[in-house]
């Protein structure tokens, strides 16, 4: 018997836009749901990963995390576990610098298939602002720094995504 390739990479397509249907997998504007989401998994594992890496790093706050507004950042707690995380926009984020000079903001971007799990990208940068001299508009700047890659598998007797690992990286 005959496999075609394309049939298998067809049929694992399928299975994974039907994981992708589960809810609290994909950011929702809903009501939350019962399931975990799975960006605040990421978020809690990256942070988790980043507080045991960096715990020697002295004036980096681990604990009160920045995050840039997003629609995968609209569904995340105020806490998970030992984290207290701040969702702001660009406005905020200008008024968080006026009060408190550059700090570190994360990014969250949407999940991608990876084989036969996902993966969330999370990026850290330093924010600053900077008055605008043309037009009178200001300028939001992002220096990258570093971030983390949470790969997630699916766990059939959890019926759901998990965890697999997590994956630092920096400039």
């Amino acid at each position: 018997m005959i496999i075609h390739v394309q049939s298998v990479k067809y049929h694992l397509c399928l299975a994974l836009l039907a994981c992708l249907s589960i809810p609290g997998v994909m950011a929702q504007t809903a009501a939350p749901t019962t399931s975990p989401d799975i960006y605040a998994m990421a978020v809690r594992a990256a942070a988790e990963e980043k507080a045991r890496a960096y715990s020697k790093l002295k004036g980096y706050d681990l604990f009160n995390l920045v995050f840039r507004k997003g629609s995968t950042t609209d569904r995340l707690p105020a806490e998970i576990g030992h984290f207290h995380l701040t969702v702001l926009d660009y406005n905020g984020l200008r008024d968080r610098y006026r009060d408190h000079g550059t700090f570190a903001v994360s990014e969250v971007f949407p999940a991608r298939i990876d084989g036969t799990g996902l993966r969330v990208n999370i990026t850290d940068s330093w924010y600053s602002y900077r008055n605008g001299f043309i037009f009178h508009r200001g300028s939001h700047m992002f220096a990258e720094e570093g971030g983390a890659e949470v790969f997630f598998r699916y766990d059939c007797e959890k019926q759901g995504f998990v965890v697999d690992h997590v994956s630092l990286w920096g400039i």
